[in-house]
């Protein structure tokens, strides 16, 4: 009999723990979305992003289906951090970064970073604003670093892709969903 109660009491435990896991589950889309006269293309942040060109515009696409803490962090190679946005989304509430404008791709080749967190509930080692340098620059990356490692790949489920009608900026794109786990950072890489 205790030996019954025992497994029970486990059992519990375990349902308890992947219930409590699964209400901070956070439900979001991104996409990295070209801009072009002749419509837009996105792209997948799985994968480097060599799509681009010297003079493409571009931004960052990122719509909360549930409500979710985000962070976007552009890092640069001299060794600075532009915090691009911190703060709290709302259920259905659609981020186009950088604002009404677009990044456009430097001329020459190189690398562009960003770093995405996403989670259910703040980071405040996160919480910062403006650019980064240094000493500075060299602990919010860090920090990112700690919270991806602290993430387990196995439970991550994969990204879907979503078309989506009228988008971003009044066409359809395909955007990438993200779900199941109670935080993510997405690293977007471009190669140019």
């Amino acid at each position: 009999m205790k030996k019954i109660t025992l497994v029970f009491m486990v059992v519990l435990l375990f349902s308890s723990v992947v219930f409590a896991q699964s209400q901070n589950n956070v439900t979001w889309d991104m996409a990295i979305v070209k801009q072009a006269r002749s419509g837009e293309e996105s792209f997948s942040h799985q994968q480097p992003i060599t799509g681009l060109k010297s003079g493409d515009e571009y931004c960052i696409f990122i719509r909360a289906l549930s409500p979710v803490y985000c962070y976007v962090v552009q890092e640069n190679s001299d060794r600075t951090s532009n915090i691009l946005f911190n703060g709290r989304l709302e259920s259905e509430q659609v981020m186009l970064i950088p604002g009404d404008d677009n990044f456009t791709i430097p001329p020459g080749t190189g690398l562009i970073r960003y770093r995405v967190i996403v989670s259910a509930t703040p980071k405040a080692n996160l919480d910062r604003q403006g650019k980064l340098s240094g000493a500075q620059h060299d602990a919010l990356i860090n920090e990112i670093q700690v919270i991806s490692r602290s993430l387990s790949q196995v439970a991550l489920a994969p990204e879907l892709p979503v078309p989506m009608g009228g988008g971003t900026r009044g066409s359809d794109t395909i955007v990438y969903q993200n779900k199941g786990q109670e935080t993510y950072v997405k690293n977007i890489v471009i190669r140019h």
